[in-house]
């Protein structure tokens, strides 16, 4: 106190005595005397320097006063700055404290300036990110639960809260989160293959059969329509994952993955000429699948004969010139059939196509 009357502009002898109380556990004076230290210093007219504050904000982290830097930048961090600038500042300051390591500083820019914004979705959206990498599950799941009530209509704060409750088993929890999503953006797909997710992982496969007959409905995407038949068809439900690809391929006849699935059940139940109908259709309505053309060609080449899978593999080739797992399917295609020069010949051209 004595240094603080004799030496009113030293800053340090304020922050000093801030750690103090913070030593003693005396967490509110720390407020006051930060608060005080500004004020006595601008009544002497000692400019307030932002960039020495922060500076000495992060020394104080350093030392293990947590509190005393987080009051510091709480205190600094819009002296100095214009409205407009203040986002995009303040986020600025956040990298490059984390960056620096200074977790708990920029910690404090992130919660002011989330105070200052709250329904800024794009500053929720990096704090949350801080939190994944830098803090705790109970740090991430606390500034997740206040981002989906301020944020409700954006899905990543959902799944990321949802996921941290789904990783950390407690699967209770995951869905509770996801089923107040339904309610915030009912018709998002990305929820409802999340929920189904969760029901899948922990085998309760009727739930997550409800649930993607609910989302058929309420979010019906070709994604949700092949999550959908993927299910029947690990379980053994060849025929209901059938009915479904087709009904999926009846909405969304572009979907490439409908008909690579169809292809792959059919050469399942051995029946190549199926499979292949399936693939060769599959190629008219998604000539640039690259996947497509190699399966039509392994199929061919098993019911026809080489010639004919080289020729359907060219065809590709022809419609999708620069791409690289057609060039590399065709080079080991002819290298498995002996034609080694003309595979040499094939991976020079694909090098100077890709």
């Amino acid at each position: 106190n004595k240094a603080r009357v004799t030496i009113p502009t030293d800053r340090s002898i304020w922050i000093t005595a801030a750690k103090l109380e913070e030593a003693n556990d005396n967490s509110a004076m720390v407020e006051k005397i930060i608060d005080r230290a500004l004020s006595s210093l601008k009544a002497n007219e000692v400019e307030i320097n932002r960039q020495l504050w922060m500076e000495d904000a992060e020394e104080t982290e350093k030392g293990g006063f947590e509190i005393t830097c987080q009051c510091i930048i709480r205190h600094i961090i819009g002296i100095g700055v214009e409205d407009e600038d203040r986002k995009r500042t303040w986020l600025s300051d956040a990298e490059i404290l984390t960056q620096k390591g200074s977790y708990s500083c920029a910690r404090a820019v992130y919660a002011n300036s989330l105070s200052t914004f709250p329904y800024k979705k794009s500053i929720w959206r990096e704090a949350a990110f801080f939190e994944r990498n830098h803090g705790t599950r109970e740090t991430l799941e606390a500034l997740l639960e206040t981002a989906v009530k301020n944020c409700s209509a954006v899905q990543l704060f959902w799944l990321m809260l949802a996921k941290s409750k789904w990783l950390n088993n407690d699967v209770d929890s995951a869905r509770d989160i996801l089923s107040r999503a339904f309610e915030a953006i009912p018709n998002d797909e990305e929820i409802w293959l999340a929920a189904v997710k969760v029901e899948s992982e922990n085998n309760e496969f009727e739930r997550a059969r409800k649930l993607l007959e609910k989302a058929r409905t309420n979010a019906s995407t070709a994604r949700v329509f092949m999550k959908s038949s993927r299910l029947e068809w690990v379980l053994g439900e060849i025929s209901i994952a059938l009915q479904l690809i087709n009904e999926g391929i009846r909405k969304y006849p572009d979907f490439p993955k409908f008909y690579l699935m169809k292809g792959q059940i059919y050469h399942q139940l051995n029946d190549l000429t199926e499979s292949y109908n399936v693939y060769l259709r599959g190629t008219k309505q998604c000539p640039s699948c690259a996947s497509l053309w190699i399966l039509l060609s392994d199929v061919c080449e098993k019911l026809y004969g080489v010639t004919k899978a080289r020729s359907t593999i060219e065809q590709g080739r022809h419609k999708n010139p620069t791409s690289a797992d057609l060039w590399v399917a065709s080079v080991r295609f002819e290298t498995r059939v002996g034609n080694k020069e003309f595979a040499k010949k094939l991976l020079s051209k694909a090098i100077q196509e890709c």
